[in-house]
C-alpha cells in the first residue's frame, strides 16, 4: 500500500479503537512501510500489526523476511496472514513459512470445489498443509461469498472437520511446543550443576540422541580393522559430561547394534547426576560402564580414548538447552 493509505489505516485503526491492523504486503522494498508501522507501533503502545502475504508471490517469503529483519524493535507484534492461492509452493517452502510467525491462514472461497454431494471441500495438497498448519496453533480466515450454494456455515464445518482430524503433533513439535520464538537464559554447565529438571527437558530431544547413536555406530563400524585371525578389539568411549545417563545408552546401543565390544567411561562432576549414573550399573546392560565421579578438566584417564563423545557446548553464542 502506499504510505498515504497506510497512514490512513493507522490513523483510523488508533479512532475506533481496533484491536490489530491488517497490511497487505507486497514487493521487497518497504523501508518508507517499515518508518510507518514502527510510528504506529509507538503510537498504539504495541498493538498488534498483521502482514497479509499472497503466498504464490515470486520470493514471497525472502520478502518479508527483509521487511521483518527492518525492525529494530517490535517485531513481536508482527505476524503473517498467508494468502492460499490456486498453486502452493514446494513443501520447503512451505515449512519455511510453518516456521514463521505466520498467525493465520487466509483461504477463499473459489479454492474449494465441490464433492460429491456438491459440499464445497478443499483438494488433498490443501488438506494436508492445513492440518499441518492447525498443530501450529494457526488460524484460518474464509474469504469471499458463498460459491457452493451450501452457506458460508458449510465452509466452517469443514475446515472444523480438518481441525478434528489434523493428526498428532509429531515428536519434535510435542518437545519443542512453549519454546518457540523464546530466548531461554543461557545455561552454565561448567560453573553450575545443572538441575534434574533440566537433564529432563535435554533427555526428551526426540532426535538427538538418536542421531548420537548414529554417530558412535558409524565411528565404532569405521575403527573396526581387525587384523586376520585375530579379535575385534575393545573400543574405549569416553562419555565426558555425561549427565544422567543418556549418551551412555546411545553408546550402548551402538555397540549392539554394530556388534563390536566397548569399554565406556563416563565422566560427571554433578554429584546428583553421579548418584543416577550408579544407579544405572544395576542393569546388567551397563556392566562396561565405569562411572568416574570428576571434573573432566582436571581427570587423568588410565588409558586413551578411541572414540570421545559429548555434548558440553558450553554458553559462548550458544546454550546447552537448545542446541
Amino acid at each position: 500500500p502506499s504510505p498515504s493509505i497506510t497512514v490512513r489505516k493507522q490513523w483510523y485503526q488508533r479512532r475506533v479503537r481496533v484491536n490489530t491492523l491488517l497490511i497487505h504486503l507486497n514487493g521487497e522494498y518497504n523501508q518508507n512501510l517499515t518508518r510507518h508501522c514502527l510510528h504506529q507501533l509507538h503510537e498504539s503502545q504495541g498493538k498488534p500489526i498483521w502482514f497479509k502475504i499472497n503466498i504464490s508471490e515470486s520470493n514471497a517469503w525472502q520478502s518479508w523476511n527483509t521487511f521483518y529483519s527492518l525492525f529494530p524493535t517490535g517485531q513481536d507484534k508482527l505476524a503473517v496472514v498467508l494468502e492460499l492461492s490456486p498453486c502452493l509452493p514446494s513443501l520447503r517452502e512451505l515449512d519455511r513459512w510453518l516456521g514463521d510467525v505466520v498467525l493465520a491462514l487466509s483461504i477463499d472461497t473459489t479454492l474449494f470445489v465441490p464433492n460429491k454431494e456438491d459440499f464445497p471441500v478443499l483438494r488433498r495438497e490443501y488438506q494436508t498443509f492445513i492440518k499441518r498448519a492447525f498443530r501450529h496453533k494457526v488460524q484460518v480466515l474464509v474469504t469471499g461469498s458463498d460459491c457452493h450454494g451450501k452457506g458460508m456455515d458449510a465452509y466452517q464445518k469443514y475446515l472444523y472437520h480438518l481441525y478434528q482430524n489434523k493428526g498428532k503433533s509429531s515428536e519434535y513439535e510435542t518437545f519443542s511446543q512453549g519454546y518457540e520464538e523464546l530466548l531461554q537464559i543461557p545455561l552454565q554447565p561448567l560453573k553450575d550443576n545443572l538441575e534434574n529438571s533440566t537433564y529432563e527437558i535435554f533427555e526428551k530431544d526426540p532426535i538427538k540422541y538418536r542421531q548420537y547413536e548414529e554417530a558412535v555406530y558409524r565411528a565404532l563400524i569405521d575403527r573396526n580393522a581387525p587384523l586376520p585371525g585375530e579379535p575385534t578389539p575393545i573400543q574405549v568411549i569416553m562419555v565426558v559430561g555425561a549427565g544422567r545417563g543418556p549418551l551412555i545408552r546411545a553408546s550402548l546401543n551402538a555397540s549392539k547394534r554394530s556388534n563390536i565390544p566397548i569399554k565406556v567411561y563416563a565422566v560427571e562432576k554433578n554429584e546428583c547426576a553421579v548418584l543416577t549414573l550408579r544407579n544405572l550399573l544395576k542393569d546388567p546392560y551397563f556392566s562396561e560402564v565405569t562411572i568416574v565421579d570428576s571434573d573432566m578438566r582436571s581427570w587423568t584417564p588410565p588409558e586413551k580414548a578411541d572414540i570421545l563423545v559429548s555434548e558440553l557446548l558450553g554458553s559462548f553464542s550458544d546454550n546447552e538447552l537448545s542446541p
